[in-house]
């Protein structure tokens, strides 16, 4: 009876080079790609080197752990308990030291939920390229990847994180088409049988999957990807102040001012969701401020002073607020270096505005011009150097506080008579905002261009007017327009390539021309004034997130100068040929690089129709020629289950081996107990070489004697497997 069947046992041996698994390396390396393009993108995002160069690392020495204990024929199982043990008290003792818990999770998404979504995303992709066990397991490095790469799209159209799409894209391509090609091989070497038309329809649908995926997310199209983002993640997906114009927020979604800016990054979305309502008596135009730049990279504008320090809290009012609530608090803002002293700003007006939070999460406050003090229910409130108020805290809908601001004279007649005497000007402006070099360099186009502008005026105030007059006229306003090529400085490529952009451009464009016609300016972020509401409040909408600039007069104060206004705004007319498409112009947009991985990912295309459709039809058609039938694969089904078992306890077929040469060795060097188990294996084989390689046709007897014979062996070889009694390194061929 079966249940009397005695286990097989293996008698000792070495293994020889035959035994050992095969490892294919190209689908290692492709996983590697996928991988290292994930971690990479996300350490970009993050800014932060030493978390790229540290997953990087662990990426690389887990492919290589998984290949060693593959190739080592080693039990993973094995390893992967000691491994995680001591993976667990490295992070532990990293977390605790402190100073080491921004190796795991960087300093960037400490306070952004998203990113320290991306943080865990990453080192689930590094931990899982130590679990690799087959060759089809590396497909899986694609998921956790994908998911973070989604995730940075949806905050930061930067054009590397697009090639890194691309990149992506190509290497997850041929991950697939390379991981069907070895399942083909191994078909045909077994001579497995499967209908013709889940061949065709399987093939097909990788083929259309590659298509439409690869020109799906290499064209990136953002607006889509957000809409998941928001659906998803809801309030964690934030999009990054950084893509310059914050025109995609949406209901619950995280608004956020940061230290840099990053310019001329592609298409924006637009939204109108009213973020904000602000009411305030001053007659004339204001913007909502919420941070300055100085530094200029050819790419991006920074603020160089990260540090934050509290605000001094001067008053408390708790009668004002309900049971359980923090009480009003008053916050005086912190010094700083770039601001004039309130008394030395001439002319100057205070004025209140009162902000209601009705949409979004803010972790910043907005305010007109040079904020004075805050006043709402906040425990605390920090401030930096560039006059960004950080709240500590996401607030959202419903949040109500009231700003005190001085506003500098807007008199044109009074502002041409400010002083241009170096002494006058703080020395803090002078080094920070009249820089012009941008890695040691002198961009000579543009300092020609701002004397040609400004020939012949006496005043800044003129000249700066010249300025902004001049860019309004000259460049077109563009929400559509693609991203500048990797490694120009973007203000020289909006100003005499390619004349279109949006507010960052605009903006930074001003900043710089001014710099070179001796006028100190920066750059500022945060919100137009908005549409008029009812009892003189404002409606501040997501769409008026902007950035513009500020131009210093001495004595005065930092006076706003917004390039956009009269400007023509063609976005309803993209600027693309008549002949071509959004992604056409995206590519031609960015260099080589993106036209060389389309080249690469057409040709993976080109690969899969022909080594995964066309070679497995002419081999469906082959087979269907010899003759083969369902009842000829119920052999196959039957035979193959039990190979499947012998090589799980290591004992796989060599290359240069018969199917009958096999069984004759397993049957005899196996200590099997039962001699029913031999014959069993003996005969199945028998009858699978007669249907595999020979014309017969199987009968019904001969299907049943060989199911039996499956039986019984899978019977006894997982009785055996429950036993652990079965040594894969034990088994030697003759």
């Amino acid at each position: 009876m079966a249940n009397s069947v005695a286990l097989p046992t293996f008698t000792k041996g070495t293994v020889t080079n035959t035994e050992r698994p095969t490892v294919s390396l190209w689908l290692y390396a492709a996983g590697l790609v996928v991988t290292l393009v994930g971690v990479c993108t996300v350490g970009y995002g993050f800014g932060d080197p030493s978390f790229t160069v540290l997953t990087v690392g662990l990426s690389i020495i887990g492919y290589l752990f998984s290949i060693t204990t593959r190739k080592l024929n080693l039990r993973i199982q094995a390893v992967q308990a000691p491994a995680f043990i001591l993976l667990a008290l490295a992070v532990v003792a990293l977390t605790s030291s402190g100073s080491m818990t921004s190796l795991i999770i960087p300093d960037a998404a400490s306070k952004d939920k998203l990113l320290t979504l991306q943080a865990i995303i990453m080192w689930v992709a590094v931990l899982q390229s130590f679990t690799l066990t087959t060759d089809s397991s590396v497909l899986f490095a694609c998921v956790p990847c994908m998911t973070s790469l989604s995730l940075m799209s949806v905050r930061d159209t930067d054009p590397l994180i697009q090639q890194a799409f691309l990149l992506f894209i190509c290497a997850a391509t041929f991950l697939m088409v390379h991981d069907n090609y070895l399942q083909t091989l191994r078909s045909r070497r077994l001579r497995q049988v499967s209908s013709t038309r889940s061949f065709f329809m399987g093939q097909m649908g990788l083929a259309l999957a590659c298509l439409f995926g690869s020109l799906a997310l290499a064209s990136l199209i953002q607006v889509p990807l957000q809409a998941i983002g928001t659906t998803l993640f809801g309030n964690v997906a934030a999009p990054d102040a950084n893509k310059g114009l914050l025109s995609s927020l949406m209901p619950g979604v995280q608004v956020s001012e940061h230290h840099h800016i990053k310019l001329a990054t592609g298409p924006t979305a637009n939204s109108d969701v009213a973020v904000m309502q602000v009411d305030t008596k001053y007659p004339g135009i204001l913007y909502w401020q919420g941070a300055t730049f100085t530094d200029f990279t050819g790419r991006s504008f920074v603020n160089p002073d990260t540090g934050t320090l509290p605000l001094q809290q001067i008053g408390t009012a708790s009668d004002m607020n309900d049971p359980g609530q923090l009480p009003n608090s008053e916050f005086k803002m912190v010094n700083q270096v770039l601001e004039l002293p309130d008394s030395q700003m001439r002319s100057s007006t205070v004025i209140h505005q009162h902000i209601v939070v009705t949409g979004g999460r803010f972790s910043a406050l907005y305010g007109a011009d040079k904020i004075e003090r805050v006043r709402g229910a906040f425990s605390a409130l920090l401030g930096d150097s560039g006059g960004t108020i950080l709240t500590g805290d996401n607030i959202t809908k419903g949040t109500e506080y009231t700003v005190t601001s001085r506003i500098p004279c807007q008199d044109p007649a009074q502002l041409r008579l400010a002083s241009t005497k170096p002494s006058d000007i703080p020395l803090a402006v002078r080094d920070l905002c009249l820089q012009t070099e941008v890695h040691g360099e002198t961009d000579v186009k543009l300092q020609d261009l701002a004397r040609s502008i400004t020939a012949g005026l006496t005043n800044e105030y003129d000249k700066a007017s010249a300025i902004r007059q001049y860019i309004a006229s000259h460049c077109d306003y563009n929400l559509n327009a693609p991203a500048a090529p990797p490694g120009v400085n973007v203000v020289d490529y909006f100003l005499f390539t390619s004349h279109q952009g949006y507010c960052d451009l605009f903006g930074a464009s001003m900043v710089m021309l001014c710099r070179y016609a001796g006028i100190p300016a920066r750059l500022a972020s945060g919100f137009l004034e908005g549409d008029p509401g009812s009892n003189g409040t404002w409606i501040v909408r997501s769409s008026q997130k902007h950035l513009w600039a500020q131009v210093f007069f001495a004595h005065y104060g930092w006076i706003n100068f917004d390039a956009t206004g009269g400007s023509k705004d063609i976005t309803k007319h993209p600027a693309i040929s008549s002949n071509g498409s959004s992604f056409l112009t995206w590519v031609k947009s960015n260099g080589p690089a993106p036209l060389a991985a389309v080249l690469i990912v057409f040709s993976i295309l080109t690969y899969v129709l022909k080594v995964e459709m066309l070679d497995k039809i002419r081999f469906k058609r082959s087979m269907g020629r010899a003759g083969k039938t369902a009842a000829s694969s119920q052999v196959y089904v039957a035979y193959f289950s039990v190979i499947t078992a012998l090589e799980k306890h290591g004992i796989k077929r060599p290359s240069n081996m018969t199917a009958f040469e096999y069984a004759d060795q397993v049957a005899h060097k196996v200590s099997w107990g039962d001699e029913r188990l031999s014959n069993a294996l003996i005969e199945l084989t028998e009858t699978f070489e007669k249907v595999a390689y020979g014309a017969h046709e199987a009968n019904a007897m001969e299907i049943a004697a060989v199911q039996t014979n499956a039986t019984l062996l899978l019977k006894a070889l997982t009785a055996q497997n429950s036993r652990n009694k079965l040594n894969t390194r034990s088994f030697a061929w003759s």
